[in-house]
């Protein structure tokens, strides 16, 4: 995969909530963000990860970069 492409990273990550593979999904989403500050769909997956982690301020913080 393209170490530039951000919307693969995404998709990875999709792919591994669905497979229920948290913690490499939060490193695809985190990898996305590396690449597209901007994201706002991964911002929102990666804080509801994190929420569900107990990791509410960076949560939130990921929540408001979403919108």
């Amino acid at each position: 995969m393209d170490p530039g492409y951000d919307e693969g990273f995404y998709t990875d990550g999709v792919t591994c909530v669905g497979l229920d593979d948290l913690s490499t999904a939060v490193k695809a989403f985190r990898r996305t963000l590396d690449i597209n500050p901007d994201h706002a769909h991964a911002h929102n997956n990666l804080g509801y990860l994190l929420e569900q982690q107990g990791q509410v301020d960076e949560a939130r913080s990921h929540y408001q970069r979403a919108l």
